[in-house]
């Protein structure tokens, strides 16, 4: 019940965002039917896209079209966290200016028309407008910073990357790539600033049988999503320096309103330190002095290897599974300069080869030594 009263404020509150930017940034600086009635369809556009990203999880794939439009949300809510709070401050100054008989509610007639003006209303207009150029600024520099260097840039800075292998049989989308950007989780803490996500779908790029409507508001048992208890395999041979198992595996989610709960407790996880990000997980040194290569979020009990163990790559490690900071079973992959992530530094890796499936809808191309792109579906190559 907590769940479904906490989606229906966040729904609420999504709704009354673009109704109060209509009635600063339109109804109290703009003058026109057409005007206004095109900015009225433009915020709630807005707002649809901001819906859209509510709805739409972080490794869900659904139509292209909701995609893109949960791609311009997520623009979009950058650009509110720049206006919201200087468009709230300019209510409390303008409450301040009435409050002290600074600003008459009608004063003198406005240039050029004749019409009265509203100090209080004038001030807001130039507020909302400084609000909503630095919100634009940012949301477009946030854009762009989102496009960041991908990895064909790395050989530039002498940075070959590990190589590595596809820790899994099937086919599995990618999620979180160095190839859009870096870093690829947005931080470089725990040494994440190359790391990849991996999620297994079914040939309609389900990450798990059919999306009931339940599903928008609630998490779901782990157990219905392909990607749990697949058997993951080592990526690298090496020696294991640390393996943890024993985390519980988290209820998945597949929209935003079902994972409210789990970002709520964001920063307890982190706080734990790399445990309660990657929950049950593997780390394999290549070399003597590393690199490190982390395999995490695995079921918990199924952590096949222990310290000082010797694999090869393509070993079994464990299985699958959405334990630590996970929001539905998938294979958290990266490589650091040292075995403990909450001092490292992230090390870029490369693919040996597998398949790729682009999203476009493209053919099948095998490619060697390099990284998959967003979005795209990997397999591991027939022999």
């Amino acid at each position: 019940m907590t769940q479904v009263v906490t989606a229906v404020v966040a729904i609420a509150v999504v709704a009354l965002v673009p109704w109060y930017l209509w009635r600063r940034l339109v109804v109290d600086t703009v003058r026109g039917r057409t005007l206004r009635f095109a900015s009225a369809l433009v915020l709630c556009a807005l707002g649809v896209a901001t819906l859209a990203l509510v709805v739409s999880g972080p490794y869900e794939s659904f139509t292209p079209l909701l995609d893109v439009a949960a791609e311009v949300g997520g623009v979009w809510i950058g650009v509110l966290a720049v206006v919201l709070p200087v468009l709230l401050i300019g209510e409390l100054v303008g409450l301040v200016i009435a409050r002290t008989g600074g600003a008459p509610r009608r004063e003198a007639v406005a240039a050029g028309d004749g019409r009265p003006v509203d100090r209080r209303r004038a001030l807001r207009g130039i507020v909302a407008a400084v609000a909503a150029l630095a919100g634009v600024s940012s949301g477009v520099a946030g854009a762009v910073r989102s496009r960041d260097r991908g990895p064909d840039q790395l050989s530039e800075r002498g940075e070959d990357g590990v190589e590595v292998i596809l820790p899994f049989r099937g086919r599995w989308v990618v999620r979180n790539s160095p190839a859009r950007r870096v870093p690829s989780h947005g931080t470089d803490e725990f040494g994440a600033r190359y790391a990849i996500d991996f999620v297994m779908v079914d040939d309609g790029g389900r990450t798990a049988p059919g999306y009931p409507a339940r599903a928008v508001l609630r998490p779901e048992a782990v157990e219905s999503f392909y990607a749990y208890g697949q058997r993951i395999h080592a990526p690298v041979a090496g020696t294991v320096v640390a393996a943890h198992d024993g985390e519980r595996d988290r209820e998945a989610g597949r929209s935003q309103l079902a994972l409210i709960p789990f970002a709520l407790t964001q920063l307890r996880r982190v706080s734990a330190g790399q445990v309660g990000v990657a929950g049950n997980h593997v780390v394999i040194a290549v070399g003597p002095d590393g690199p490190f290569v982390v395999v995490a979020h695995l079921r918990a009990g199924s952590v096949r290897v222990r310290v000082g163990d010797v694999v090869d790559a393509g070993d079994p490690v464990g299985e699958c599974g959405s334990s630590g900071n996970s929001t539905q079973p998938h294979v958290h992959l990266q490589a650091m300069d040292r075995p403990d992530g909450a001092s490292a530094r992230g090390v870029p890796m490369l693919f040996r080869s597998f398949v790729e499936h682009p999203r476009d809808g493209g053919g099948a191309v095998l490619r060697r030594n390099s990284v998959p792109d967003e979005d795209s579906v990997v397999e591991v190559p027939a022999v």
